[in-house]
């Protein structure tokens, strides 16, 4: 029986529109005032009819509840749909409002990376995004900016499209979002070579197998492993004795023990410059090879070109100029002055007496100069007269017969030997910092009085005695066999500092006054024509004009009035001289004491037809020197 309409049944009594139109919130209310009523008009209700109508109850407080809570999840599921993705084992994976998740992305991902090169490269940051099966896609910041875009390259890079479960922007930004988030930042150094971190310095490598700075070019995803940091490894023991080996035989291309020795000590300044001047010893001085025989300077060249980077011509414009003395550190720095730039010139200079290089652009700011500069010169050049540069003659006499071929082939050994001494110094740099403070200490307190020397040459002897004395430590910690002892011994002997003195001393003297050079020079030509050291001719008649006669100071022919003298022969006088050719070359041109119609502007060499002692004629380039100036000379 019904009890004022009241059925026992609560749900029949519900408005079907209660839901839809927001009544059920009042349904409760609704419900219970129709029990309040049936209560208060005093109607009768068995205990059964009160127990169906408390279940009811709970059963409609229920359904509101539930009703109360799918409203609330709808508003929630409508916020957060479609707001991010996340990875499942299908692939990139983005969730409906109703929580059902959608496939946007039918790979599953392997790794990301954002890509930020140094600033120097001048590149953007590149991302690149490597799905398992599929080609990697690398992108441009700015393309990846992109939302369109980024989804387009995306399918291209999966091979499978990516799914448009919204407005293809609105899917390319959730992209955007996850891979941000999912990127693995890579840092691409500009240089490898010296660093310090935490107080400790370190030798870093670029690459797999050299410490030479590598261009970035992108995109390239294997070359990701060949740009990355990383501190250089010990070499084996067999392995660094083996390039050890090697670089020995390679030093031996050079017959000159002089010229042999010096460049084997500027190699290993060379590898350690912007350590020197992190431990307050920066070298203020360069390396200048002279010869005016092509191939001779072609085997100099290949000797301090370690990893194939081309030379810096001297005569480039000047902002490319700029940028090829920031791109070297802690290798050679060779440039080639065939051709003069003044700009250029004082630009090169400066760094080396500032340390630092203009920038190319104007809001980076000034560049550390972190390579010792190696000069090319084969004539008279501002270059290899200033006093910045330790200067080395070399003729074709000084090497040896097969030279370039020999220093071609073993040429390939220099990276893992100059890699395992950089492993050493690393162990080692307090000992190189006490051995160049040491050298320095003795050379101000011994020095004698005679030797007058530039603070920077004195700076430079210090530092170069110093790394001797390290290298020679570095060869005796490996072990070598007791003829590789001896090779490495002779490499560096120990009159080298008396010569290293000599050659500073010598760039010191390029502040001497052109008399006092050209007088010095005329002297000892006179005195070793006298004692028969020269080779003396007659220009004319190719005859032998002393009984000594196949000097090994070289030629000299001679008219009724003129010295002509074969580059061999003015080279070793300068030599006895202790001074360079281009200084006393230029100290003869400033006092008018070369004579002739010069070959070119600088190498004031000048044509003459000789006869030899066979009676053939040839022509030679030959230095003409009056003879009564010579005697007027030599008496100042």
């Amino acid at each position: 029986m019904a009890v004022n309409g009241y059925t026992g049944y609560g749900y029949q009594m519900v408005d079907s529109s209660c839901a839809a139109n927001g009544g059920a919130l009042q349904y409760p209310y609704a419900q219970s005032t129709m029990y309040m009523d049936t209560i208060v008009a005093g109607q009768n209700m068995t205990n059964q009819q009160l127990s169906m109508m408390a279940n009811d109850l709970r059963n409609v407080c229920s359904l509101v509840e539930s009703s109360q809570l799918l409203k609330e999840k709808e508003n929630y599921g409508a916020e957060e749909a479609y707001s991010q993705i996340i990875q499942n084992p299908n692939g990139l994976t983005v969730f409906d409002k109703l929580g059902y998740p959608h496939i946007v992305v039918e790979a599953r991902l392997e790794y990301a990376f954002r890509i930020r090169a140094d600033g120097r490269y001048c590149q953007p940051d590149v991302y690149v995004i490597q799905f398992v099966n599929a080609r990697p896609l690398v992108i441009a910041e700015k393309e990846f900016q992109k939302p369109e875009l980024l989804v387009n390259k995306l399918s291209s890079a999966v091979g499978k499209p990516v799914a448009r479960l919204r407005s293809t922007r609105k899917i390319g930004q959730l992209l955007q979002n996850f891979f941000s988030a999912a990127a693995k930042e890579l840092y691409i150094p500009f240089y490898s070579g010296w660093k310090q971190v935490d107080d400790r310095w370190h030798f870093c490598l670029l690459g797999s197998s050299t410490h030479g700075q590598i261009p970035l070019k992108l995109p390239v995803t294997q070359q990701l492993p060949d740009i990355l940091e990383r501190e250089v490894p010990p070499l084996a023991a067999s392995e660094t004795l083996h390039a050890v080996n090697r670089i020995s035989a390679l030093m031996k291309s050079i017959e000159s023990s002089e010229l042999q020795s010096t460049i084997f000590l500027f190699i290993h300044v060379s590898s350690i410059y912007s350590l020197l001047g992190g431990i307050g010893f920066s070298p203020r001085l360069g390396l200048c090879l002279y010869s005016p025989e092509p191939q001779v300077l072609a085997c100099l060249e290949k000797m301090f070109s370690w990893y194939g980077d081309s030379r810096i011509e001297l005569s480039i414009p000047g902002k490319e100029f700029l940028r090829r003395l920031i791109e070297r550190k802690d290798q050679p720095l060779v440039i080639r002055d065939s051709s003069q730039n003044e700009k250029n010139e004082k630009v090169l200079l400066n760094a080396m007496e500032t340390n630092s290089i203009p920038s190319v652009e104007r809001d980076c700011g000034e560049q550390a100069f972190q390579a010792l500069p190696i000069v090319l010169s084969s004539s008279l050049s501002t270059l290899s007269v200033s006093s910045k540069f330790v200067l080395l003659e070399a003729l074709a006499t000084d090497l040896k017969e097969n030279a370039f071929a020999s220093i071609s082939n073993l040429m390939r050994y220099l990276p893992d030997y100059m890699n395992a001494f950089a492993h050493y110094v690393s162990e080692h740099v307090h000992e190189l910092e006490h051995e160049i403070q040491t050298a320095t200490n003795d050379i101000l307190t011994s020095c004698p009085e005679d030797v007058a020397l530039t603070e920077d040459a004195l700076t430079m002897l210090g530092i170069l005695m110093g790394v001797q004395n390290v290298v020679r430590a570095y060869h005796r910690d490996l072990s070598p066999s007791n003829d590789l002892a001896e090779d490495l011994r002779s490499l560096l002997p120990s009159d080298l500092p008396k010569a290293l003195m000599r050659l500073l001393q010598q760039s010191s003297a390029y502040a001497d006054s052109d008399l006092a050079v050209a007088s010095k020079f005329s002297a000892i030509v006179l005195e070793n024509i006298k004692s028969g050291n020269l080779d003396m001719r007659g220009a004319l008649t190719g005859m032998q004009l002393n009984s000594f006669g196949q000097s090994k100071l070289g030629v000299v022919y001679q008219d009724e009035d003129f010295y002509y003298f074969t580059r061999q022969a003015f080279t070793s006088i300068c030599r006895r001289c202790q001074m360079s050719s281009p200084m006393v070359l230029n100290a003869l041109n400033a006092q008018g004491i070369l004579s002739g119609t010069p070959v070119n502007g600088s190498t004031f060499l000048t044509r003459k037809t000789v006869v030899e002692q066979d009676g053939q004629k040839s022509v030679k380039a030959l230095y003409k020197i009056e003879q009564a100036v010579l005697e007027e000379y030599s008496s100042f």
